[in-house]
This record gives C-alpha cells, sequence and structure tokens, in this order.
C-alpha cells in the first residue's frame, strides 16, 4: 500500500500499476535528506522509519516532506529464497508520503 497526501488531498493505493503511476507524479523531483529516525517493530522483526526533508517537485515547487516506511520480514511462501539473499530480507508493508505546503503551515 501506499499513500501520498499534497496538502488536504490524499491518495491511497495498492496495486502495483497504481503505486508506478502515483510515483511517476514525482519523475524530475529532487529530494534532499534531513533526517533519519528507525524503530524496531513491536515483535522486533521489522521496523519503522521516518524519513523528512524538502522537495523540490513540478506539483507544489518547494516543500517539505515527511515518508513514513514500515518494513516486515519478506514471507518464504510468496518468495522464492536464493542464495543471495540476505538471512533478513524485507518487504516494504506500508509507506505514506506527505508533503506540506505553505498553506498547511498557517494552520487552521
Amino acid at each position: 500500500q501506499k499513500s501520498i497526501s499534497v496538502g488536504g488531498a490524499h491518495s491511497v493505493v495498492a496495486s502495483r500499476a497504481d503505486i508506478m503511476l502515483q510515483l511517476s507524479k514525482f519523475s524530475g523531483s529532487n529530494f534532499v535528506v534531513r533526517g533519519v529516525v528507525s524503530q524496531d517493530t513491536f515483535d522486533g522483526k521489522g521496523a519503522h522509519i521516518l524519513i523528512t526533508g524538502v522537495v523540490q517537485t513540478t506539483l507544489t515547487g518547494l516543500t517539505s516532506f515527511a515518508h513514513s516506511v514500515s518494513l516486515v520480514v519478506k514471507q518464504e511462501d510468496l518468495y522464492s529464497f536464493t542464495s543471495t539473499d540476505a538471512p533478513y530480507s524485507f518487504q516494504i508493508h506500508n509507506d505514506a508520503l506527505s508533503l506540506l505546503t505553505v498553506s498547511d503551515m498557517d494552520g487552521p
């Protein structure tokens, strides 16, 4: 699942085709990462990562962003493992990208 919020607009997609279409809107964007924090999931088998920074896009111009990513252990029954797989392979379970527009910073 992939979600993107820009100002008050929010879009959630789940299929690979829809995710690729959604991400294509950011083609040519320049992201500058300012911070990354991570913590284990409650079961100790995954990670939640928060990435913050600024981005220059054709959609919003220069704006701040926050990107939240949840990683879970890759399931053996869904994928075939090879000898090149790390002992702990992960897949993205959920990620959300939020662009904070100037009008959002003004408050209610």
